[in-house]
């Protein structure tokens, strides 16, 4: 019966630990495409640094305005997605000290509570990453809501200067 009890205690949190790695996977294929997506905005910034002459300065200010702000918004939703990674990882790590003192725990019992405060800063750490990905999530179509309005703003000035 121990063997089972064992085997059952050390293998629960390794379930978490898959969990983990998925959520893992989707936000590092996220944060690539965000950081993909910072380094097209800067490279637009340095053509329309090169290419100044060719603007009147309002149309200046109000290009680098608008891709100022793509590039703080951007930026800042890859710091949210580190930070969900971070808590993941952790997690991640919490569930694997928690497996591995669980087969422990049950040779050793006043190893128990040392392991239920493992597993439940594992969880706390696991859902605080799943909240930073929500709130990633929720602000991710803010970037673009923003640039169209400026753009109609834009075109807008520029019909009615005809």
């Amino acid at each position: 019966m121990q063997t089972s009890q064992l085997l059952t205690a050390s293998t629960t949190p390794v379930v978490l630990v898959s969990a983990c790695g998925l959520l893992l996977l989707a936000l590092y294929n996220r944060l690539a495409a965000i950081l993909a997506r910072v380094r097209a905005l800067h490279a637009q910034q340095f053509d329309l640094l090169r290419t100044s002459d060719s603007h009147r300065p309002e149309d200046l200010g109000e290009l680098a305005g608008i891709l100022d702000s793509q590039v703080r918004s951007v930026t800042g939703k890859a710091r949210m997605v580190q930070r969900g990674l971070s808590c993941l990882l952790l997690a991640a790590a919490a569930f694997l000290c928690c497996s591995m003192l669980s087969a422990a725990a049950i040779l050793h019992p006043w190893l128990g509570p040392l392991v239920l405060v493992i597993e439940l800063s594992g969880i706390a750490l696991f859902l605080l990453g799943i909240a930073a990905a929500l709130w990633e999530l929720s602000v991710s179509v803010t970037p673009i809501e923003e640039l169209s309005a400026t753009l109609q703003r834009l075109i807008e000035q520029r019909l009615r200067q005809r």
